[in-house]
C-alpha cells in the first residue's frame, strides 16, 4: 500500500521506491554470489570423492580386488562444510531479497497506475476546459461577425480594409505581384452634382492597397456605365489561366473581408472600357504641369474590379 501523500509528491516517492528496489536487488545479487562461492568451496570434496570412485573402479578392473575406501582429508571436509553454510545462507538471502524486490516493483507499478489515472483525469478536465474555451471563442467570433455585418450594412465599406483585415487581404494577394488590374466605379457615383462617398472611398482604398502593398499594376480608376450594388470581378474570355486564377484569389479575398460580391466567382465576359473624360496630373513640382493622364490599353491579362453602390 502506498503512502497517502505519495501521489502529491510523485517525483520524490518514485525516486525513493527506485532506491529501495535497487538496494534489495543489490542484496539479491550478493546472495547469488554467496551461493556461487559456496558451490565452489564444495568442489574439492566432490572432486576427491569422484577421483576415489574412479580409482576403485580401475583397481578392481586391473587387480580384481577392492581396496578400502579412502576418506577426504579433514581440511576438505571443513571447506565443504563452509561452502554448505554459504549455500544455505545465500539461498535464504535470495528468498528474502527477491520478496523485497518484488514488493518494491509492485509499489512502483502501483504508483505508475495511480499517476496514469490522475493524468487521465487531468487530461479529461483539460479537454473539457478547452472545449468550454473553444465554445466561448466561437461565441465571441460569432458576435464579432454580427458586428462586422452590421458595420457593412450601416457604415463605410472602406473601414473594413484597415488593420488586421488589410494585412490578411494583402497576404492573400502578394504572391501575384505585378498582376494588372483596373478599378472602376459607376458614373453615377461621381459627378458634378453627386458624390457617393462610400463607393469612392472604397475605390481609392482598393487602389492604394493593391498598388502599394500587394505590388499590383493598377490603372488609374475608370468610370463605367453601370449600376447596382456590391463589388464585381471580371476577366476577359481570352484571359490566360494565370489571370483567371488570380481573379479567383481576388474575389475570395474580397468575399472574406467580407464585402458583398456579385456572383459566386469572377465573371468571364467582355468589359470594354467606355470613353473616359480627360484627366490631368499636376506632377510632383510646385508648379502644376497639367500633364494628361493616358490610360494603358485594356489587355486580356487585366482584371476588371468594379465597385458598385453600397448594398
Amino acid at each position: 500500500m502506498l503512502p497517502v501523500d505519495c501521489i502529491r509528491n510523485a517525483d520524490s516517492c518514485m525516486k525513493a521506491l527506485h532506491s529501495v528496489a535497487d538496494l534489495w536487488f543489490g542484496r539479491l545479487s550478493l546472495s547469488t554470489k554467496v551461493v556461487a562461492v559456496g558451490l565452489i568451496l564444495e568442489a574439492p570434496e566432490l572432486v576427491f570423492e569422484i577421483w576415489a570412485i574412479i580409482r576403485r573402479k580401475i583397481d578392481k578392473w586391473k587387480f580384481h580386488i577392492t581396496f578400502p575406501e579412502s576418506h577426504a582429508p579433514d581440511w576438505v571436509k571443513v571447506v565443504a562444510f563452509l561452502g554448505w553454510i554459504l549455500i544455505v545462507g545465500g539461498v535464504v538471502g535470495e528468498w528474502v531479497t527477491e520478496g523485497k524486490v518484488n514488493e518494491a516493483d509492485t509499489s512502483i507499478l502501483e504508483l505508475n497506475d495511480d499517476l496514469l489515472s490522475v493524468t487521465t483525469k487531468e487530461a479529461g478536465d483539460a479537454n473539457k476546459l478547452a472545449a468550454d474555451a473553444n465554445e466561448r471563442t466561437a461565441n465571441v467570433e460569432l458576435e464579432a461577425l454580427k458586428l462586422q455585418q452590421q458595420l457593412i450594412a450601416q457604415g463605410s465599406r472602406s473601414a473594413l480594409l484597415f488593420g488586421k483585415n488589410s494585412n490578411i487581404f494583402v497576404a492573400k494577394l502578394k504572391s501575384f505581384r505585378g498582376q494588372k488590374v483596373e478599378v472602376r466605379h459607376c458614373r453615377v457615383s461621381l459627378s458634378q452634382f453627386f458624390v457617393d462617398n462610400d463607393t469612392m472611398q472604397l475605390v481609392m482604398r482598393l487602389q492604394t492597397i493593391l498598388e502599394t502593398d500587394a505590388k499590383w499594376a493598377v490603372t488609374p480608376y475608370v468610370e463605367d456605365n453601370c449600376s447596382g450594388t456590391g463589388v464585381e470581378v471580371s476577366v476577359s474570355p481570352k484571359a490566360p489561366e494565370s489571370t483567371r486564377k488570380t481573379a479567383c484569389a481576388l474575389w475570395n479575398a474580397l468575399h472574406e473581408i467580407p464585402l458583398t460580391m456579385l456572383g459566386d466567382k469572377p465573371f468571364v465576359m467582355q468589359s470594354p472600357r467606355p470613353q473616359q473624360p480627360k484627366m490631368y496630373d499636376c506632377g510632383t513640382t510646385s508648379k502644376c504641369e497639367n500633364r494628361e493622364v493616358v490610360l494603358p490599353p485594356l489587355g486580356a491579362d487585366t482584371i476588371v474590379l468594379t465597385v458598385l453602390s453600397h448594398p
